[in-house]
């Protein structure tokens, strides 16, 4: 059976899916998550990245024992350099085709996948990081981000900011 292999990187955890399906498109196989360990903090420092690379070895050895095929790895990353640096390591090691994919773009296949299941042909979808919320809209039959609004959350009143933001979205006529 064919499965995919996706990996968040955060700056303190990675999470790990199988999912099956060579588009991951499946049931979930198997999960993990793990706090990395590193001296500057950074999920792709030298030895946390160590930590990701034994994980995926380790997952990868499991999934061949298991008779499933492991045909892709997505990594979902906050910080491009550090992923680049992070896909470099994995190739070191020979784990190649890995595909980078920045939080928003991830979030926005979820948010595809929720509205093409319920039915919408739109869905809203609001991403916040330490910094910025992101209110997007996300078209069910392709996948596409027809509209982005984009705020600083350092303001004295950011739950106005995201009502603002919410707000503009409801307005429009076609609302996700």
């Amino acid at each position: 059976m064919d499965i995919v292999l996706g990996v968040s990187l955060t700056p303190k955890t990675v999470r790990m899916v199988l999912v099956e399906g060579e588009k991951g498109d499946g049931a979930i196989v198997d999960h993990d998550d793990f706090d990395v360990s590193s001296a500057d903090g950074s999920a792709t420092s030298s030895a946390a990245a160590d930590q990701v690379v034994a994980a995926v070895l380790g997952t990868q050895e499991s999934a061949a024992e298991g008779g499933h095929i492991l045909k892709a790895i997505g990594v979902t990353w906050s910080d491009r350099i550090e992923a680049a640096a992070l896909r470099d390591t994995l190739a070191d090691r020979g784990i190649r085709d890995v595909m980078l994919v920045s939080e928003l773009h991830a979030a926005g296949a979820l948010a595809q996948a929720a509205g093409r299941a319920v039915g919408y042909e739109s869905t809203g979808l609001l991403f916040i990081d330490r910094d910025t919320a992101t209110l997007s809209v996300v078209r069910s039959d392709d996948g596409s981000i027809v509209k982005v609004l984009s705020r600083s959350l350092h303001s004295t009143d950011a739950m106005a900011v995201l009502a603002d933001m919410v707000a503009a979205v409801e307005a429009q006529e076609a609302r996700p």
